[in-house]
């Protein structure tokens, strides 16, 4: 337990000092359109797509529980 304290703890001063330096040094931008933290936001949102799209998917090629008992069944 006191392993994954110390991780937690890790993180969070890694996150918080991101942030910081994100507000407050002002990173150089290589072209004038780039707008701070769209990369993140954009990955979060197609993870998020990422994963729905899969499961409805999913639903479809699923097959029942019971299909292979089925198929012995008719042989």
């Amino acid at each position: 337990m006191r392993g994954f304290r110390l991780l937690y703890a890790l993180a969070l001063i890694l996150i918080i000092a991101d942030v910081v330096y994100t507000f407050f040094a002002h990173p150089k931008r290589h072209f004038y359109w780039e707008v701070p933290a769209f990369s993140a936001a954009f990955g979060f949102v197609m993870c998020i797509a990422l994963v729905v799209i899969s499961k409805s998917i999913g639903k479809f090629i699923m097959k029942e529980e019971d299909y292979y008992e089925k198929l012995k069944k008719v042989r």
